[in-house]
């Protein structure tokens, strides 16, 4: 896979400072046949790199760079032959991932399947930059990466932590589509935020999108509480929200946050029979510590199955947001959808 010496550039652009942030905007390549929003107009460039065994591709990059870190999407036609079997194309999304990675000098630290509009088989990873003056204090990439047929689509946010876990970046990594329609997951139709209504608890102070009245139950939650669990159910998985006020302090220390999300997570995973595959940091609202969790459930029925959580703590609450069920159901874009639909009313 093409390793881009445009993304070096970027990593020393942001060690020395850029542009002021800007406002999200709708960005359309008609061109390369993508979507997605940007803190303003991309800068377009293009870079040829080799192929290890192949011939020149031409990666053309599309990227808006501000002071603390840059977002930016790649695209390249690859010299793929017709017919590739699925464990190849999984072979060449590990390659990609490795090469984007070695390219800036970075540490892998995560890496999951995911699938582009319940269809496209892809990457996304995380991984530490190179400290000073090779990269920004506390570097940070989290990227995205797609084989749409021959089609290479790279998506990544890179710079400081902070940068890379707010809210913006995860919104202009889920804004991504490839243009040609919203294929639905394997096994049906999907069932998402699309053709959901809007649900909202007074009591517990959140609302989200939720197909139909949720059913409220109760489940184990950490620190011998018990979480408040609204979900829905579709033949595929289910979409939860839980609530629970923990018995401790009040805190905003960040380690004692950092110790409370985890045994959340931890505790999460074992009411799932769940084996972590990746776990990052993120902020909710721009401001409520959180993780953004994946595990790998048993197989049922020769399928396999997948969870994705989120937890954040807000105060003494602390809510968990899920989709649960076929890895198909987990990864599609209905299920990121409803992730992003989460917010606490304040």
């Amino acid at each position: 896979m093409p390793r881009p010496a445009l993304l070096l550039v970027c990593v020393a652009a942001l060690a020395g400072g850029c542009k002021k942030s800007g406002p999200m905007e709708a960005f359309d390549s008609k061109e390369w046949k993508f979507t997605a929003k940007f803190p303003g107009k991309p800068e377009v460039k293009s870079q040829s790199a080799p192929v290890p065994g192949g011939p020149q591709v031409t990666m053309h990059m599309f990227s808006v760079t501000e002071r603390n870190g840059a977002m930016m999407i790649g695209v390249a036609d690859m010299p793929i032959p017709e017919g590739e079997g699925a464990a190849k194309i999984e072979e060449r999304l590990d390659g990609a991932r490795d090469g984007a990675v070695a390219n800036i000098g970075a540490t892998l630290q995560t890496s999951s399947p995911v699938k582009l509009q319940g269809k496209y088989p892809g990457r996304e990873f995380t991984a530490k930059l190179p400290p000073p003056p090779k990269g920004p204090p506390e570097g940070l990439v989290k990227a995205r990466i797609y084989l749409v047929g021959k089609r290479l689509y790279q998506t990544m946010v890179i710079g400081t932590t902070a940068f890379v876990i707010e809210a913006r970046s995860t919104e202009f990594l889920d804004s991504f589509q490839v243009s040609d329609g919203t294929a639905p997951a394997a096994g049906g139709a999907a069932t998402g935020p699309a053709a959901a209504d809007e649900f909202e608890s007074k009591e517990w102070k959140f609302k989200a999108k939720l197909a139909g009245t949720p059913e409220v139950k109760d489940q184990a939650g950490p620190y011998a509480t018990r979480l408040k669990v609204f979900a829905t159910a579709t033949p595929q998985g289910s979409y939860a929200v839980g609530v629970a006020d923990l018995p401790l302090p009040e805190t905003t220390a960040p380690a004692e946050v950092a110790k409370r999300l985890d045994e959340a997570q931890k505790v999460a995973g074992t009411a799932l029979r769940g084996t972590l595959e990746s776990s990052s940091k993120g902020l909710l609202q721009g401001k409520y510590q959180g993780r953004d969790v994946v595990f790998k459930l048993p197989a049922k029925g020769g399928e396999e199955r997948g969870a994705r959580v989120r937890v954040f703590l807000v105060g003494k609450r602390l809510y968990q947001v899920s989709v649960t069920g076929t890895a198909a159901f987990a990864n599609a874009d209905a299920a990121t959808e409803f992730l992003n639909t989460f917010e606490v009313v304040e």
